[in-house]
Parts: structure tokens; C-alpha cells; sequence
């Protein structure tokens, strides 16, 4: 069972606890949903990998890339998707984004 999750907190506004503010749940067995993630200065932008390795990508990988407005959340495009040559290349092994979550890097 290695469908993974990944959980966005927000620092409470007196600063004593942390309130969950998204939770992503993977839906591929083996897909590690959040096996590499990474995060914008402002924490309204979030990357992560999905379908790292499961039955129907071989070791692909997706990248999908969610917004929060101040309301919702809404996924930028339908994720970053790698095709190599050959399968095993786990694409979003090492995810890292600008700043202003305007630029992301994915790599093999």
C-alpha cells in the first residue's frame, strides 16, 4: 500500500498549532503520490509526484501542480508528464520550483 499522500499546513494566525489546509491523496497502488514535492515562497503553489512507479506508467512519473486563490485549490494543467525511451526513469524524483511558483524543475 504505497499510494502515498501529501498534506499542506498553514500556521495558525497566533502561531500555536498548524491547521491542515489541503490533503492530496494518491489513487495508484505504488504510485507514491508525494515522493518529491516542493513548495512556492508565498506556500500558495505545491508540486508534487504521482505515479512514480506503478503498474500502468512502469517508473514514469507524473508532476501536477496545484494554486490556492485564498478559496480553492485548482490544478495547473493536467501535470507534467515524461514518456522516455524506456520505462524505470522515476521523471519527479527531484522536484524543486521558483519562488513565485511561476518556473518548475523535474528531474529523471
Amino acid at each position: 500500500n504505497l499510494e502515498g499522500a501529501l498534506k499542506v499546513y498553514k500556521l495558525s494566525s497566533d502561531g500555536g498549532t498548524w491547521e491542515l489546509i489541503k490533503q492530496f491523496d494518491g489513487q495508484v497502488e505504488s504510485g507514491r503520490l508525494g515522493y518529491a514535492n516542493a513548495i512556492s515562497a508565498d506556500g500558495r503553489t505545491v508540486a508534487f509526484t504521482d505515479e512514480f512507479s506503478s503498474a500502468s506508467t512502469g517508473r514514469k512519473g507524473i508532476v501536477h501542480v496545484w494554486r490556492f486563490d485564498g478559496v480553492d485549490w485548482t490544478e495547473l494543467g493536467s501535470g507534467v508528464h515524461y514518456d522516455p525511451q524506456q520505462n524505470n526513469q522515476y521523471f519527479g524524483r527531484k522536484i524543486s520550483m521558483s519562488a513565485d511558483g511561476e518556473s518548475l524543475n523535474a528531474a529523471a
